[in-house]
């Protein structure tokens, strides 16, 4: 018996073992076609001619068959290894040849003219790093006998950098077992490996954030809860998931998230929305929110990414911050190094005369509030900040809306996490500034005093020959013309020590004598002066009431504040005018009083002088009582002139109101108390119930005064009238195209801005010719009063007015009288 490559074959059957050697399953190698050779030539006489030849045809129809299915096999190789984008590598382990296909060249970018590497170049390829391991993998796996082998390990392109590939190959052998093949491909996985690295990181950043980040379907069905998610809302992942994220969501909220996800299945995002959300406990908490959609490989949106972080505390302190600079009365300003104001409060906006809205509208930047000539002061505090953070408070000034001046104390310091950017604290020093003023003027009043002092005591002994002369001179019998001489000469030299007198009570706070007193005398007095002592083209009219009251004061005190106005009213004329003086009895009722502070309801005796002349500008009104504060030359005016009038003036309890308008003249109203046991004692205060009352009919008050606005309102409504209010003509206009039919009389300022009260009347004559309308204005002289009376008014009221007034002159206007009731 033989045997063949394993297969035995019996005496006798030499053939049929070659045929079926021949037609065994799988072909035969070309060292498996000399062995049959052989075993053909050994079996000699044993085969019959015929089935040597019958064996031999089998045979070579055998090889065929092989060869044929193995070019085939080497054709679908070919074509696979060319359409795969893949390396495909082909090493003989007998002969150490190694093949490789035309994607070695694409996708390590070398040129096709170069030759790919051999078994022993290859090496070179790996990164040294990994070769040692990729070396000892490979050979293992063939000498272990396995069929399959697989690493991943860097390769070097042709620039020189490396890819990451996974290279896998199978381990071809012969009947014995040995390893006579491998043929693998590489796939380039870099991008892959990057993705798994990026999803790792990714997952373990979701893991461990302290953020909540949540994934939900298109439903709102919650799909992934991480550990800050279960931190925040204190539900665990297993009990969340799966559910609907409206658990979490308020009552009165639950149509955000409806908003939500329409966004999202439009493929939109939500950048740091601010809302509030439900915690496990049921309590609120505030949260910023961000969702972004996620999509499948398609691009179709399937659910949503939600980062949601827990601001509550954020918000608690930053609400404390924003109430601690809301409500300091200091300014506060945010800023930033390119010189722009972003933020402020209303201290701030209030000194500087903006509103937020404006500031939200145009930014200020810091050169538009500071003076030019103070810019340096401001560059050397921002070098102090940048050398140390802060800077030493200093004084400067701002620039108002308005064009004024505000005097500041200022002190900056930039943020610690941001130096390009800072905080400035304002404080606003007018009032410490007109302190150290009067503080200032307090030593020169005192000074004075000492002056003063001296001066009326050198005086009063000049004077004291002169009175006790004059005196002795009436005892020598002269004639009458003499007489009165002296007597007249005598009078003055009294005068002059009251003067004397006057000026220390002034200089020293001395109280003067107070008798009760008629003013008359007094006014004539001034009057006599006036007319002898005044230019001719200043023309005075003095009207007195018959029965005036008795006032508790000083005459010399009175006759200086009278005189102190006839020169200022003077002054105010150069080109000469016309100068009113007029005392009257009045009664000052409660609303008088309330649209006056520290008036008191009660008899006055009021002295009016009235004046045709420049006018007081409106921002110098609140200044002219103060002392030293004069608009004259240096040289014609010393500022104490109206000062000495509001001292004395309230010195005897009483009050001044002043009226002005540039160009058209002023008004100034003396109000001293009436003694009630004197003369006009009878001026009864007349009782609310006995004024006139309303019957439901709407009034429109038009005033850019909201004290007057108010009491008038007030005052109307309670008296039975329907009221509404506007502030300036152009609100009133629109107002009263709005309530036309139902409005039945308008009672306006002269003086507003905006549109000023003729303006207004026209603007209401063309809306409805019979309108009707009183109108208000604190000057008799006042050019809008005229302008008024061409258009139709013939109801006016004089600033200040009383309810008394007010009622009397709706009384008559509401039953279309024309008489007019007596104004104070």
């Amino acid at each position: 018996m033989h045997s063949f490559l394993g297969v035995p074959i019996f005496a006798g059957t030499e053939t049929q073992g070659v045929v079926a050697l021949a037609n065994r399953p799988g072909g035969y190698s070309e060292e498996d076609r000399r062995r049959i050779e052989t075993l053909v030539q050994h079996a000699g006489g044993l085969c019959t001619s015929y089935r040597l030849n019958e064996a031999a045809r089998v045979m070579e129809q055998a090889r065929l068959k092989t060869e044929q299915a193995l070019r085939e096999s080497n054709e679908r190789f070919q074509l696979l290894a060319k359409a795969t984008t893949d390396v495909v590598w082909d090493w003989n382990l007998v002969t150490n040849d190694l093949w490789w296909n035309e994607g070695y060249h694409q996708m390590f970018g070398y040129p096709p003219e170069e030759t790919p590497p051999t078994i022993d170049s290859w090496t070179n390829c790996i990164h040294p790093e990994d070769l040692a391991r990729v070396e000892l993998s490979v050979r293992r796996a063939i000498d272990d006998g396995a069929k399959t082998w697989s690493d991943e390990y860097r390769f070097r392109r042709s620039d020189g950098t490396y890819c990451e590939i996974f290279d896998r190959g199978s381990i071809i052998r012969d009947a014995q077992a040995k390893p006579v093949r491998m043929i693998g491909a590489m796939q380039d996985v870099t991008e892959r490996r990057k993705s798994h690295l990026a999803a790792t990181r990714l997952a373990a950043i979701v893991k461990s954030s302290d953020d909540a980040i949540i994934g939900k379907d298109l439903n709102g069905i919650i799909t992934s809860w991480n550990r800050g998610a279960e931190n925040i809302f204190g539900y665990k992942s297993e009990e969340i998931t799966g559910t609907s994220i409206r658990r979490l969501i308020p009552a009165d909220r639950q149509e955000e998230e409806a908003f939500i996800l329409g966004k999202i299945s439009r493929g939109e995002s939500i950048e740091h929305f601010e809302t509030k959300r439900l915690t496990k406990e049921g309590r609120l908490i505030e949260v910023a929110i961000t969702v972004s959609p996620i999509s499948d490989a398609s691009g179709k949106v399937t659910g949503a990414s939600k980062i949601a972080r827990d601001i509550t505390e954020h918000k608690r302190i930053e609400a404390r911050f924003r109430r601690l600079v809301d409500s300091n009365a200091q300014g506060v300003m945010f800023w930033n190094s390119k010189g722009e104001i972003t933020a402020g409060n209303d201290a701030l906006w209030n000194m500087l005369g903006y509103t937020r809205e404006e500031v939200a509208a145009k930014p200020l930047c810091w050169d538009v509030l500071t003076p030019p000539e103070l810019a340096d002061q401001d560059r050397r505090a921002l070098a102090e900040i940048k050398a140390t953070g802060f800077c030493s408070p200093y004084e400067k000034e701002f620039i108002r809306k308005d064009g004024t001046r505000l005097p500041v104390l200022v002190g900056a310091a930039a943020f610690e996490d941001n130096p390009e950017e800072g905080l400035c604290f304002v404080l606003d020093l007018t009032e410490r500034k007109k302190l150290e003023q009067q503080f200032l003027r307090a030593q020169r009043m005192e000074s004075i005093g000492t002056l003063a002092g001296g001066i009326a005591h050198d005086l009063n002994n000049l004077l004291a020959p002169v009175t006790m002369g004059l005196g002795l001179l009436k005892q020598y019998g002269l004639d009458p013309q003499a007489l009165h001489v002296v007597e007249t000469m005598e009078l003055s030299t009294k005068r002059g020590a009251d003067l004397v007198k006057q000026v220390l009570s002034f200089a020293r706070g001395v109280e003067g004598s107070r008798t009760p007193l008629q003013l008359t005398p007094i006014v004539r007095e001034i009057e006599s002066i006036v007319l002898n002592t005044f230019p001719k083209n200043v023309v005075l009219e003095t009207k007195i009431a018959p029965d005036l009251g008795m006032v508790m004061a000083d005459a010399t005190q009175i006759n200086q504040v009278l005189l102190n106005l006839c020169v200022n009213a003077r002054d105010a004329m150069p080109d000469g005018g016309r100068l009113k003086l007029m005392v009257q009895n009045v009664q000052i009722d409660s609303q008088y009083a309330i649209m006056h502070r520290g008036m008191a309801p009660g008899r006055y005796v009021l002295i009016q002088l009235i004046d045709t002349g420049c006018g007081i500008p409106k921002e110098l009104i609140d200044r002219i009582f103060e002392p030293f504060f004069t608009t004259k030359e240096l040289g014609k005016g010393s500022g104490l002139g109206l000062s000495t009038v509001l001292g004395i003036v309230r010195s005897h309890g009483g009050f001044v109101n002043v009226y002005s308008e540039p160009g058209k003249g002023s008004t100034f109203k003396l109000y001293l108390p009436a003694l009630t046991d004197g003369v006009g004692a009878d001026a009864a205060d007349p009782r609310p119930d006995a004024l006139p009352r309303g019957r439901g009919e709407l009034v429109m008050v038009v005033d850019d005064e909201t004290s007057i606005l108010d009491i008038t309102k007030q005052t109307l409504q309670a008296f039975g009238y329907k009221v509404i209010t506007a502030e300036d003509g152009a609100l009133a206009v629109g107002l009263y195209a709005l309530h036309r039919d139902e409005i039945s009389v308008v009672l306006t300022d002269m003086m507003m801005p905006v549109m000023d009260g003729p303006s207004l009347i026209a603007a209401l004559r063309r809306l409805n010719p019979k309108v009707r309308i009183i109108a208000a204005s604190g000057l008799n002289t006042n050019g809008n009063m005229v302008r008024a009376t061409t258009l139709g008014v013939n109801h006016f009221l004089d600033k200040p007015y009383s309810a008394d007034a007010m009622l009397q002159i709706l009384k008559v206007i509401l039953s279309d009288g024309t008489s007019r009731p007596p104004m104070l």
